[in-house]
């Protein structure tokens, strides 16, 4: 059997680098769309086929789409407002709506966790997310969308040496996830649940290896158990 082809964006990011390292110990071909190969490979080492290039370049991204069954999307552009609507937004965008021409089985987006409330002009990325989120709603593909809380990858951020910094009040615990749950969401080991949408939007296509035909949306909160 041949192996099938999944391509990774935002591989060198603390999300996105385990992410294509457990897709590739379960035996799948990872691609992963880079701007500097060479430091992208010094980090993350052999097994995977690397493209130099941006998602602000269709050519590109369409050469990276080009064979795929998958991919999956984990981007953070920074707080500088033309680097968000380039990458997070246009970039993104650019991504889904080739990804979709290309009939891709299965899409994965690492969102944010308060893009399903109301946000503010001054939230860009949310705003950026949350289009990119319809334009997936949109698109005929399988797709599923994450909103984790808190990665522990990023603990050691937020230690100086036996204090750990908490931004404000918490009601809720924290849901503590890391990288690799992502694998085994998409790949529907977990429980997920039915889109709100019409039941067209996945109906005739071929069922995944990778993926169910089903969005899974992860809740940024997890009440109290009374």
């Amino acid at each position: 059997m041949d192996q099938q082809t999944i391509l990774v964006i935002g591989a060198t990011g603390t999300v996105g680098a385990p992410v294509a390292r457990q897709l590739r110990d379960d035996g799948y071909q990872v691609r992963l769309l880079v701007r500097d190969p060479k430091r992208a490979a010094a980090q993350l080492g052999s097994g995977f086929e690397y493209i130099q290039g941006s998602v602000e370049d269709h050519q590109v991204v369409k050469q990276a789409l080009s064979g795929c069954i998958g991919a999956h999307l984990s981007l953070q552009a920074g707080s500088n407002p033309k680097d968000i609507e380039q990458v997070e937004h246009l970039g993104v965008m650019r991504v889904v709506e080739l990804a979709a021409k290309q009939h891709l089985t299965c899409l994965t987006y690492v969102s944010g966790m308060f893009v399903g409330a109301e946000v503010g002009s001054a939230a860009l990325d949310d705003q950026a997310k949350r289009s990119v989120e319809q334009a997936l709603q949109q698109s005929g593909m399988s797709f599923t969308i994450f909103r984790p809380t808190y990665f522990m990858d990023n603990l050691p951020k937020h230690l100086q040496g036996k204090r750990a910094m908490v931004l404000g009040k918490q009601p809720h615990p924290c849901t503590w996830w890391r990288p690799p749950t992502l694998v085994a969401w998409s790949r529907g080991h977990s429980r997920s649940r039915r889109p709100r949408t019409k039941p067209s939007m996945s109906r005739g296509r071929k069922r995944s290896p990778w993926r169910k035909r089903c969005i899974s949306i992860v809740p940024y909160s997890r009440p109290r158990q009374r």
